[in-house]
């Protein structure tokens, strides 16, 4: 008998300071980099620093978080945070700002980072069945610093993963590209804005709602980065050797 392939996919309940938060159905990797992503995704929190504890039991299912000083406060289905500094995170759907950033790149380099990516993408190769997402952080020159590549059932984990790896290792947001193996759908664009992430590169083209965002904000959208001349959506200041389309 024929073994198709498939995917593998667990759930994890995401459980922060003893309260759960949401749940994730995601491919079981870089599980401490996702929770990170996806709290601060939601802006839950606003950084990362030694005293957060990530603790994941697989038996259990859970991935369980510590903050100190932050208190999960119920209402109904809705929750909020609030930390002993006073900050208090609600409105997880408003976009976020870019601050200062000089980053420019040349289009020929976004895409031999987004050909390095699906090079890179070992289960999509395996499968055919699954997301990716890179992030690539740059010097002052405009030189490759670090990067790092996940790969997940779902592209928001994937573009969480990424986040969250950045947090872990202090990258400078404001020098950085994000790419992305799926559609910009307007939450995953929210997700790159409220990280101040300036370039975000897609296989894929985004939705109406993702260009206004991105228009409004100053970020630089690029979809298509495989065809011959992707399109530059906006933000086209940012990136160089483009023709004229």
């Amino acid at each position: 008998m024929i073994q198709l392939p498939v995917v593998e996919e667990k759930r994890y309940h995401i459980v922060l300071n003893g309260s759960e938060i949401g749940t994730v159905y995601c491919t079981p990797e870089a599980l401490t980099e996702l929770a990170l992503g996806y709290l601060f995704s939601q802006r839950i929190i606003n950084g990362y620093d030694t005293t957060t504890l990530c603790e994941i039991d697989d038996d259990s299912e859970l991935i369980s978080i510590s903050i100190p000083g932050l208190t999960v406060a119920h209402s109904g289905f809705n929750k909020s945070f609030e930390s002993n500094y006073g900050n208090k995170y609600r409105n997880a759907e408003s976009p976020g700002e870019l601050g200062d950033t000089s980053l420019i790149l040349p289009l020929s380099e976004l895409k031999a980072q987004a050909e390095s990516m699906f090079r890179n993408a070992k289960k999509y190769k395996e499968t055919g069945g699954i997301h990716c997402a890179r992030l690539v952080s740059y010097d002052e020159a405009g030189k490759e610093k670090a990067s790092v590549v996940f790969e997940d059932v779902g592209r928001h984990n994937a573009l969480d993963k990424v986040i969250g790896w950045a947090l872990l290792n202090h990258i400078e947001f404001s020098r950085c590209a994000v790419f992305s193996s799926g559609r910009i759908a307007y939450d995953m664009l929210n997700k790159v804005s409220r990280a101040g992430i300036p370039i975000f590169v897609s296989r894929s083209i985004p939705t109406t709602l993702t260009l206004e965002l991105a228009q409004k904000i100053g970020i630089t959208l690029v979809g298509r980065i495989e065809a011959p001349q992707p399109f530059i959506y906006s933000g086209q200041q940012r990136i160089v050797e483009i023709s004229k389309q």
